[in-house]
């Protein structure tokens, strides 16, 4: 049986010691004061499955999903009985041209497994603090 994907989220920082992760500023929307421009951050992809050796990809995909702005083709894990669990870390600059859903396409040992949106929006008079 194949992994299955158990999480996927945008976070500001990861932390990881002892086993655990501790995940700082999650979020799903990004707040730019103008376009171009570029956001740091961390995405992290869980799996869960019996075992094996098995890899997944990430492209960042324009709002028309037409063209892709970044791929990470392949990152390798390892899940067994007794780790049956595995969190990957990629940090990346997000390129944004505009306001938007941008997508991130995910793929499991070359097959797609799935689309997750990212918003950018831009805020009102290029502050970077969103509006109360």
């Amino acid at each position: 049986m194949p992994p299955v994907l158990c999480n996927f989220l945008f976070c500001n920082k990861v932390e990881a010691g002892e086993g655990k992760y501790n995940l700082e500023g999650i979020f799903y929307r990004v707040h730019a004061a103008g376009y171009p421009c570029r956001h740091r951050c961390c995405v992290v992809v869980g799996w869960c499955g019996d075992g094996g050796i098995h890899s997944f990809g990430l492209r960042f995909l324009t709002p028309d999903k037409r063209r892709a702005l970044f791929e990470v083709p392949s990152y390798p894990f390892r899940l067994t009985p007794s780790y049956p669990y595995f969190n990957g870390v990629v940090e990346v600059v997000l390129p944004l041209d505009g306001e938007g859903v941008y997508w991130f396409e995910v793929t499991l040992n070359g097959e797609p497994c799935g689309f997750f949106p990212i918003h950018a929006e831009t805020l009102p008079g290029g502050s970077l603090h969103p509006p109360a």
